[in-house]
C-alpha cells in the first residue's frame, strides 16, 4: 500500500429511476468511469412503466429493487438507505452525469468527523430554449462559487453518512428530500466550489454536455 495515496472509504451509490430511460444509461456509466470507483451502485426502479429497470439489469455492477408501484422519491431514497452495504451513501439523480472526481472529492471532505454531508455544484447541460437558460441564471443548483458550511441543504447528487439518515429517520414525502436530509440530519454539511455534476443532460444532442468542467 502507497502511504502517500490517499485512502477513502467504501461508498455506495444509488439512483433513484422513475421512466428515465431517456438518461438512465449515461447517468450508469459516468459511475462506472470514476477515479474512485463505487463499492456498489444501486437503481431503485420506483414503478418504472418505461424500459428503465430493463436498462439497468444491462450492468452486472448493477443492483435493480424494483418497487411494483410508484411510490414516490423519498420512499425511493428510504429504499436506497435502508438497502445501502457502506457507510457512506451518495445519491445521483438518473438525468445526471457525475465528473470523474466526482465521488473522489466528496469522499475526501467527509474525512472531517463533525461533517455528515457534502454536495457539490451541478450544472445545466442543456441550454437550447430560453426557459433552460433562464433557469441556469435564476434557478441555480448551487449555493455559489465559496464553500460552505451548514448550508440549509445540499441540492441532489450529494453524499451522506448512512448512520446519521437512519438515525434521523425516515424521508418525509411531503417535503423536498434535499431539505429534508439536511433538517434531519442537524444540518451539518459542506457544500463544495467545484463543478462535479451536469444536470439535465440528454441523450440527443450529447457533445453539448460540459462534462467535468472543473472549477467555476
Amino acid at each position: 500500500m502507497n502511504p502517500l495515496r490517499p485512502q477513502f472509504q467504501k461508498v455506495t451509490v444509488y439512483i433513484p429511476a422513475y421512466n428515465v430511460s431517456e438518461f438512465l444509461a449515461p447517468c450508469i456509466e459516468s459511475l462506472l468511469s470514476q477515479t474512485l470507483p463505487a463499492d456498489e451502485i444501486l437503481v431503485i426502479d420506483d414503478g418504472s412503466q418505461d424500459n428503465s429497470a430493463e436498462i439497468a439489469s444491462r450492468y452486472p455492477q448493477v443492483t435493480l429493487i424494483k418497487h411494483p408501484v410508484n411510490r414516490g422519491l423519498a420512499s425511493a431514497r428510504n429504499t436506497a438507505v435502508r438497502t445501502a452495504r457502506n457507510e457512506l451513501v451518495a445519491s445521483l439523480d438518473a438525468d445526471c452525469v457525475a465528473a470523474p472526481s466526482w465521488l473522489a472529492e466528496l469522499t475526501r471532505h467527509l474525512k472531517d468527523p463533525a461533517l455528515v454531508g457534502v454536495g457539490g455544484k451541478l450544472i445545466e447541460g442543456v441550454q437550447r430554449t430560453t426557459a433552460d437558460r433562464w433557469r441556469a441564471v435564476h434557478m441555480p443548483q448551487h449555493w455559489g462559487d465559496t464553500p460552505i458550511r451548514s448550508p440549509r441543504f445540499l441540492f441532489g447528487c450529494n453524499l451522506f453518512r448512512e448512520s446519521a439518515l437512519l438515525a434521523a429517520g425516515p424521508m418525509v414525502r411531503t417535503l423536498t428530500c434535499a431539505y429534508d436530509c439536511a433538517r434531519r440530519t442537524g444540518n451539518s454539511c459542506m457544500c463544495l466550489l467545484r463543478t462535479l455534476l451536469t444536470y439535465a443532460m440528454t441523450q440527443r444532442n450529447p457533445s453539448s454536455i460540459p462534462i467535468g468542467a472543473g472549477p467555476m
